[in-house]
């Protein structure tokens, strides 16, 4: 039998040892199975190039997993008093800085509480800003949990999500995954709305910052083929820009840009086609085929032509509550149209989407594993130790075989 000696310092104790890889084997399972799990796909996945970086400051893990716990429980809370509200919604997807939370507010409200601002004066330039969050950023996305509001025109359902990888930081990410996850699950049918920023599907140089975009999008939706006919494709913050004609300055007309976006979408398609000639990686093959498809799915005209699933959503030109200004309000119109007639709901099953985590997150989820597998270890080896030897003082009490059979 072990001394007391020897089960403090567990260097001499085989099944503390066997306890401890227990334990240590169970959570290095349960953390490859969360990442390997298609609902939280990594973006990136490079495997070979991980190094996980821990903090050795006790206090520090201490409180990261308990601010953590508390962020999913809030959302969790939150979430729920959605859950008898309505089984459909158009979800509004985009990456961090894309202007959903102002989107959202401008489509399903009366817009008495969006206001255009002049962002420096005599700049020519507005932003809008709905009194809490300002539609400006383009680094941090604001929301950290889904927000479903009903529209005062239709009872349409929208449902504002969280940023696609949340540039506060890594527990943000984590959280808002999460949350988002255990919101859909009472989400029956959905549409798909998603924004982009004007300037990252504009003509004339080629960005990454759209492609980025799609492999979010193939992270969340796996089956592109069953929600082609749900998705719509907003370009947001789109400038007021003017044609000069001799003595004429006429406003380029909203088809104009709009075939302007979906000749940048054609480029684009050329490009991932060679790649996809050109590439052997299996992983790499799905997203090049699965981008096209959706490329395909924006570009789908009507009988006149016009493009169904493209709109775009401009700056305003002048300040003043939105409601007032008429340009915007027309626009309303428009928009309303593409996301509300043009596409159409299907329904949503729970395998159906997935969430993107960046290597930052996986790595704070990787640390949260460990040192919660560390507190398992401690208090299995604590909980081991006081049985043995409360028995060790029982058999103590005991001459004979005959005594401990009586018990």
């Amino acid at each position: 039998m072990a001394t007391d000696t020897e089960l403090e310092d567990g260097k001499s104790d085989p099944l503390k040892y066997e306890l401890r890889d227990q334990q240590k084997n169970s959570t290095l399972e349960a953390e490859n199975n969360f990442l390997k799990d298609n609902s939280y796909k990594n973006i990136t996945n490079n495997k070979e190039d991980e190094k996980w970086e821990c903090s050795n400051d006790e206090t520090e893990k201490l409180l990261s997993l308990m601010t953590t716990n508390e962020m999913i429980r809030k959302g969790e809370k939150e979430i729920n008093k959605y859950n008898n509200k309505t089984e459909s919604t158009i979800l509004v997807l985009g990456n961090a800085g894309s202007g959903k939370t102002t989107f959202v507010q401008f489509m399903a409200g009366d817009n008495s509480k969006l206001i255009s601002k002049e962002s420096a004066k005599d700049s020519g330039r507005y932003l809008i800003e709905d009194g809490k969050k300002i539609g400006s950023s383009v680094s941090k996305s604001f929301t950290l949990y889904p927000e479903q509001v009903i529209s005062d025109f239709n009872a349409t359902s929208f449902t504002d999500t969280p940023g696609f990888i949340d540039t506060r930081s890594p527990k943000h990410e984590l959280v808002a995954a999460h949350v988002m996850k255990m919101y859909l699950k009472n989400i029956k049918n959905i549409k798909i709305v998603i924004l982009v920023t004007y300037n990252s599907v504009e003509q004339g140089v080629y960005k990454n910052d759209f492609v980025d975009l799609l492999r979010n999008i193939n992270a969340f939706i796996r089956n592109i083929d069953k929600y082609k006919d749900s998705i719509a494709l907003i370009a947001t913050k789109v400038p007021n820009m003017y044609k000069i004609n001799k003595n004429n300055v006429t406003l380029v007309s909203d088809k104009t840009v709009i075939e302007g976006i979906a000749e940048y979408l054609t480029k684009l398609k050329i490009s991932l086609n060679e790649k996809l000639l050109n590439s052997d990686e299996n992983k790499e093959k799905i997203f090049l085929e699965n981008s096209i498809k959706l490329i395909d799915a924006f570009q789908e005209t009507d009988a006149n032509g016009n493009f169904k699933r493209i709109n775009i959503f401009r700056r305003p030109s002048e300040a003043g509550i939105l409601s007032e200004i008429p340009l915007i309000q027309q626009a309303k119109e428009t928009l309303r149209e593409t996301v509300v007639n043009n596409i159409k709901y299907s329904e949503l099953s729970e395998n159906d989407v997935g969430y993107a985590l960046s290597d930052s997150a996986r790595n704070y989820l990787y640390c949260l594993l460990w040192y919660i597998n560390d507190i398992v270890i401690n208090i299995s080896s604590y909980t081991y130790m006081l049985m043995e030897n409360h028995y060790e003082l029982q058999m103590a009490n005991y001459t004979d075989v005959y005594q401990l059979s009586k018990q």
